[in-house]
């Protein structure tokens, strides 16, 4: 008698199922399995929106990774909890999270020309239509 598929093999037989590209099952049963190591070891049905908030915050704090890279970890997980035979805490509780705001960690500056800007009113204007012989610059 055989064991039970293992939770990565379950996982990626599902993305095989859902017909996601191998690329993504690679990428997300890395995800998955760096986010079961980070808590020890634990079974993800086991875990939850805390866990989860967790180690995407320690991603972001220790790992000073970017905000797509979160988002791309919380997919994974989320795919988890969704598809998985196995459910990742409170299905609801879990769907809760929120994805990270790419660019949060910069301030966004605006600038508004005033009147005394040196280009301020002109108008731009289209180049003159070369001849049929002169096109892109280059002459008989």
């Amino acid at each position: 008698m055989s064991s039970p598929p293992r939770l990565l093999d379950q996982l990626r037989q599902e993305l095989r199922v859902k017909h996601y590209s191998y690329r993504t099952e690679q990428t997300y049963s890395l995800w998955v399995r760096k986010f079961i190591l980070f808590h020890g070891k634990r079974h993800p049905a086991e875990m939850g929106k805390p866990e989860i908030e967790a180690f995407l915050t320690h991603l972001a704090t220790e790992r000073d990774v970017a905000a797509s890279t979160q988002n791309q970890a919380m997919s994974a997980i989320l795919f988890l909890n969704r598809h998985g035979e196995t459910r990742t805490g409170s299905r609801r509780q879990v769907a809760a999270c929120k994805q990270a705001r790419q660019g949060a960690r910069y301030e966004v500056w605006s600038f508004q020309m005033s009147d005394e800007h040196p280009f301020a009113g002109s108008e731009l204007k289209p180049p003159k239509a070369s001849p049929p012989g002169e096109a892109h610059g280059c002459a008989d």
